[in-house]
């Protein structure tokens, strides 16, 4: 599962989970850590995760809210590249595309982890472009 976002945004990553079975099932949700590529922790938040656990009737479904907060990526001082105010602090971005995973797990549910991938684009990538001339160029 791929969500696109940017530093700064909040998503809300909706999953249903159905039960195609003739029996009621008891299901634990659990949402691993956020991680880069490499391992490192990533600038993702989880800002709510609803619900953990239920029972689903034969049949049924039920839908499951994560919603995340996209952080800047911390770096490393180094001489010329501080920030300069709180204003700037805000403002930062990624240097290029990263990616930051987790696993959704269902317990009682047959069925393998569940890889959530967010792909942190930066702010010039894809932008909306706006054209406010006569059109003669």
């Amino acid at each position: 599962m791929v969500i696109y976002a940017r530093v700064g945004e909040q998503r809300v990553i909706p999953v249903v989970v159905e039960n195609e079975r003739r029996r009621e099932k008891t299901i634990t949700v659990e949402l691993g850590a956020w991680h880069t590529r490499g391992g490192g922790a990533a600038p993702v938040e989880t800002v709510s995760f609803e619900p953990k656990s239920f029972t689903l009737a034969p049949c049924a479904e039920r839908e499951i809210l994560i919603a995340v907060r996209i952080g800047a990526p911390e770096r490393q001082p180094t001489p010329g590249n501080e920030p300069r105010d709180e204003a700037e602090r805000g403002t930062r971005d990624v240097d290029g595309c990263l990616v930051a995973t987790a696993d959704l797990t269902l317990t009682g549910c047959d069925h393998r982890p569940i890889r959530i991938a967010i792909a942190i684009l930066p702010r010039d990538c894809d932008a909306f472009t706006i054209g406010c001339g006569c059109g003669c160029c």
